[in-house]
């Protein structure tokens, strides 16, 4: 009896340290992406003020756009800016150290801590070519799309791609289109069309619960 008493113990105290590590684990995951969900919001903001407000006729300005396909897959374009020289799709990442990575990996590299802490991230080159592929087939439009990737800490020095900007740079690029390729009247029918689709979107909780839940089944 004194021996099943002890095993009990035993036992009781086991599975209170697992639900305890485990309780753990969870909060320090939840901290991360609540973390990193507040550092994407700053990023995104800074870029937000360096792209400026819509005038009407000159620019047009969409943030945090969510669309959703047939199938239920949600895409958040983090800005679109339309003006006569093309529509301009922007990703803002704002991750600090050093960032490691190329157009073809899919995979890229985040170093921190000289060296001693490493991250994987998805390709943002190849995100933002899903984000154009996704709103070329809900809008139907054929207006010309260019493809920016900005990194709010500019710290781009060890990316090799011509896609991938520090804000500075994306201005320049930006502004170095000299051709017109969108009339007036097309600029603002297509800006009222994001709006309508910005206006019947699902809120951003329920987008990541999306993401999550597809990248389970992938």
């Amino acid at each position: 009896t004194i021996i099943v008493i002890i095993l009990v113990v035993l036992f009781i105290k086991h599975r209170l340290s697992v639900d305890e590590s485990i309780n753990k684990e969870n909060e320090n995951a939840e901290q991360k992406e609540n973390e990193a969900k507040r550092l994407g919001n700053i990023g995104e903001k800074i870029i937000n003020e360096l792209l400026g407000d819509t005038i009407p006729g000159r620019q047009y300005i969409i943030n945090n756009l969510i669309l959703e396909d047939n199938n239920g897959y949600t895409t958040q374009i983090d800005h679109i800016l339309i003006n006569p020289k093309a529509v301009f799709v922007i990703e803002t990442k704002n991750l600090s150290g050093r960032i490691y990575g190329n157009e073809n990996q899919k995979q890229w590299t985040q170093v921190l801590a000289y060296g001693e802490e490493k991250h994987k991230l998805y390709n943002p080159i190849i995100q933002n070519e899903n984000h154009i592929y996704k709103l070329k087939k809900i809008t139907k439009t054929e207006l010309p799309i260019k493809s920016i990737v900005v990194f709010a800490q500019d710290n781009t020095e060890y990316i090799n791609s011509e896609n991938v900007f520090t804000k500075r740079d994306m201005i320049y690029k930006i502004n170095s289109y000299v051709k017109n390729n969108i009339s007036k009247y097309e600029m603002e029918n297509f800006y009222n069309q994001l709006q309508e689709l910005k206006a019947n979107q699902i809120p951003d909780e329920e987008h990541i619960r999306n993401v999550e839940r597809n990248r389970k089944y992938q």
